[in-house]
C-alpha cells in the first residue's frame, strides 16, 4: 500500500514507531499531488517547499516535544487564515491578501506537527458561486461547494485530513458526492479566530477524511475544552462527552423536501430502516420532519442573507462588478431585511434549538437523513434539489456525513447522523457502531483517471 493511500492515525503509527519517516510521508503526498491536481483542481496555492525543511526539521529531531500531528500533510480551505501562503477567499479581490497569521485552529495543529500541504479551493468567498474543482470520481460531475476542494484532496489521497466551513451544506455536499467523511461539531467547538465571517451565528469548522477514527482523533485533540470554556466544560467535558448508548434510539427522517428527490436515493435511504433493522441494539423509526422546523429553513435564509449583506457591503459598493450574480442577489435580499427583523430571527433560532435539542432528548439519540439529494450533478454550475442539511446548520448540530451508496452514474452519495448540541461523540460512537455492524466502511482513495 503506498503512504497516500494510509490513514491519518496509520501514518502517525508508522512515524512513532519509526517505521517511515516525516519526509518519505511528505515526498509521497507531494508526488500525489502533483500527479492528480493538475486534473482536479483541488488547490489554489502549495507549499512544497516549506514542507519539505520542515519535514527534515521533524525528523532531526528539531522539535522534541509530543506532537498530536507528528507529520501529517493536511489542506486547509482558502477561507482559512495561513501565515505564509495568500488567503484569497474565492475571490479576485483578495487574489494577493496574505494574512501574516494562522487562524486559531490551523495555529494549533501546526504547533502539533502537521504541514499544510497547501490552501483548497472555495467557491465565491466561501457562499455558493463554484470553483473550478473537479469531483475525483468523474471529473465531469462538480465535487460541491464551498468545501469542494478539501474533500476533492482527501478524497484522492492528496492529504489524509482537510478543514473545510459549513453555513449551508458546505461540508455535507461535497462530502456526499466525493465518498468521504465530513464532521460539522456542535458550533463553536472548534474555534473561528482567523476564518472568513459570513455569518455570526451560522459559519462552523469542519474536518474531512476518509474513516471515522481519524474524524475522532481530530475532533478530540483539536477541540475547544477545559474551564475557559465553561459551557462546553459543563455539557461535554465533565461527563466526558463519550456515554454511549446500550440500544441506540434511532429516527430517519424524511424531510419536507423527501418528495423531491430521485427516486433512487430515496429507495436507498429508506432501504436503511430495514438494514438497521436486523443490527443489534440499534431501534429504528421512520418519522417526517418535526412540525415546529417547517419553517426552519427560512428562518437560515433570511439570517443568511442578512449577515451576507453585512459582511460584503463594502465589495458590493466598491466593486460590484467583480461578484458574482448569485452573490449580489443574496446581498439585496439581505438589504431588505430590518435590523429589528434579524434579531428576531435570532431569537427563532434560538428557540428552535432548545425545541430541538428537548425533542430530541425525549425520543431519540440521534436521527440520519440523506447528506444530498443524490449523486453529484453533472457539470460544475449545477442548481441542486434542496435537502435538509440547511435545518441542522441553522440548529448549531454536530452532523457527521458517511458514505453509503452508488448513483446511476456511479457516483457516490451518503447519508448524515446528526445529534443533540453537544452529543458529538454520541454522534460519532453511533458511527462507530454501525461500521463495527457493517453498514458502513472506510472509504479508499479514488483511482483518479489523469
Amino acid at each position: 500500500m503506498k503512504l497516500y493511500e494510509l490513514s491519518l492515525v496509520e501514518l502517525m503509527d508508522g512515524i512513532k514507531n519509526n517505521n517511515i519517516t516525516v519526509e518519505d510521508v511528505v515526498i509521497c503526498h507531494i508526488w500525489r499531488c502533483e500527479s492528480v491536481d493538475g486534473t482536479l483542481k483541488a488547490f489554489e496555492s502549495y507549499d512544497f517547499e516549506f514542507i519539505l525543511n520542515e519535514a527534515k526539521k521533524i525528523d532531526d529531531g528539531f522539535y522534541s516535544h509530543d506532537m498530536s500531528f507528528r507529520g501529517i500533510p493536511i489542506g486547509v480551505k482558502d477561507c482559512y487564515n495561513t501565515e505564509r501562503l495568500c488567503t484569497k477567499r474565492g475571490s479576485k479581490l483578495y487574489e494577493n491578501y496574505t494574512a501574516g497569521n494562522d487562524a486559531r485552529i490551523i495555529r494549533k495543529i501546526r504547533d502539533e506537527g502537521a504541514l499544510i500541504l497547501g490552501k483548497t479551493k472555495t467557491s465565491e468567498f466561501s457562499v455558493h458561486s463554484p470553483s473550478d474543482t473537479t469531483n475525483p470520481h468523474n471529473i465531469k460531475y462538480t465535487p460541491g461547494t464551498s468545501s469542494g476542494g478539501s474533500a476533492v484532496a482527501v478524497a484522492s489521497g492528496i492529504v489524509p485530513l482537510s478543514f473545510g466551513t459549513q453555513t449551508a451544506a458546505s461540508t455535507s455536499k461535497p462530502a456526499s458526492y466525493c465518498g468521504i467523511y465530513g464532521f460539522k461539531p456542535t458550533f463553536g467547538l472548534f474555534p473561528r479566530t482567523g476564518v472568513l465571517k459570513t455569518s455570526d451565528t451560522l459559519d462552523t469548522l469542519s474536518v474531512f477524511t476518509r474513516n471515522i477514527e481519524d474524524l475522532e482523533y481530530t475532533f478530540d485533540n483539536l477541540r475547544l475544552k477545559g474551564e475557559d470554556y465553561p459551557y462546553i466544560y459543563n455539557n461535554i467535558d465533565i461527563t466526558e462527552g463519550k456515554k454511549c448508548c446500550e440500544t441506540f434510539k434511532v429516527a430517519l427522517i424524511l424531510s419536507d423536501t423527501f418528495k423531491y428527490k430521485p427516486e433512487y436515493a430515496k429507495n436507498a435511504f429508506k432501504s436503511l430502516e430495514n438494514e438497521l433493522k436486523t443490527k443489534d441494539g440499534i431501534e429504528v423509526e421512520v418519522i417526517g420532519l418535526p412540525d415546529f422546523l417547517v419553517d426552519s429553513r427560512i428562518v437560515h435564509s433570511k439570517i443568511y442573507n442578512k449577515s451576507i449583506s453585512y459582511y460584503f457591503k463594502e465589495e458590493y459598493k466598491k466593486t460590484p462588478e467583480q461578484l458574482s450574480v448569485l452573490l449580489k442577489e443574496m446581498i439585496e435580499a439581505g438589504n431588505n431585511i430590518s435590523l429589528k427583523e434579524y434579531l428576531v430571527l435570532l431569537d427563532e433560532q434560538k428557540l428552535l434549538t432548545k425545541m430541538f435539542d428537548k425533542w430530541m432528548n425525549n425520543n431519540y439519540d440521534v436521527v440520519l437523513t440523506l447528506a444530498s439529494a443524490g449523486e453529484a450533478p453533472e457539470g460544475l454550475n449545477y442548481s441542486d434539489k434542496p435537502d435538509s442539511t440547511l435545518i441542522w446548520t441553522l440548529l448549531g448540530l454536530p452532523t457527521l456525513i458517511v458514505p453509503k451508496y452508488k448513483g446511476p452514474n456511479n457516483m457516490p452519495f451518503g447519508f448524515q447522523i446528526i445529534g443533540a448540541k453537544y452529543k458529538d461523540y454520541l454522534v460519532i460512537e453511533f458511527a462507530k457502531k454501525i461500521k463495527q455492524l457493517g453498514v458502513i466502511s472506510d472509504s479508499s482513495v479514488v483511482n483518479v483517471s489523469i
